[in-house]
């Protein structure tokens, strides 16, 4: 791997939308776009926090090695007052997000051809020392540990791409859980996970005539 195009935060933020146990399905968005199963995590970082500008400056110059042309390339990074605006909107609470940048970096489950790849690294820091999950422990009991809001550290790897505009991907390698931090309320949004609510209109707002009770011992 590139050290150059690998990046280890020196200092904790806070992590949510946390599918770093499990990868989060596949699924499609409100434009039918298809967004393959992928391990995810999204990092919540202040402006003027110690790593920003660091990992800032390394998409910059990976753009700027692959889409040199690109006037705006795509980054999986967003505004996180955007997103507190947009929540409004939609009577969601987002305000944990206002000023902030909000980092999201993905592992593939698969490769093109479907062989499965490593899942991202998982460590918990457990009474003074460092636990790993996947390796030594089951990786499923790490959940309570990524919660949306722990203080995390996160190791990435960027590449540029071409395609779809032009742009760069950031890759989750490997979180440390400092099992620590506050609890960030919202998690996914309910439309994101369950799709459009039209779908299970056949099934609400209707009366039935029909007596439960029938048929069942009383």
């Amino acid at each position: 791997m590139d050290q150059s195009k690998t990046y280890q935060m020196t200092h904790p933020a806070p992590m949510v939308w946390s599918h770093v146990v499990t990868p989060r399905p596949e699924r499609k968005d409100n434009k039918g776009r298809v967004f393959k199963a992928a391990y995810e995590g999204t990092f919540v970082f202040a402006p003027d926090h110690p790593d920003w500008a660091a990992i800032s400056a390394m998409l910059r110059a990976e753009a700027a090695a692959v889409v040199p042309n690109v006037e705006k390339p795509n980054f999986p990074a967003d505004v996180g007052s955007t997103i507190a605006d947009a929540a409004k909107t939609k009577n969601r609470d987002r305000e944990w997000a206002r000023g902030k940048i909000l980092l999201q970096a993905k592992s593939s489950v698969a490769k093109m051809d479907g062989s499965l790849l490593m899942p991202p690294r998982l460590f918990v820091l457990l009474n003074g020392k460092y636990e790993s999950f996947g390796v030594t422990n089951e990786r499923s009991l790490a959940s309570k540990y990524f919660y949306s809001g722990v203080l995390a550290v996160g190791t990435f790897s960027v590449a540029g791409y071409e395609g779809m505009g032009g742009g760069v991907a950031v890759y989750l390698n490997e979180v440390l859980s400092l099992n620590a931090g506050d609890r960030i309320a919202g998690g996914v949004d309910p439309d994101e996970k369950y799709g459009d609510a039209s779908k299970f209109a056949q099934y609400t707002g209707h009366v039935s005539s029909v007596d439960p009770t029938i048929g069942l011992p009383i």
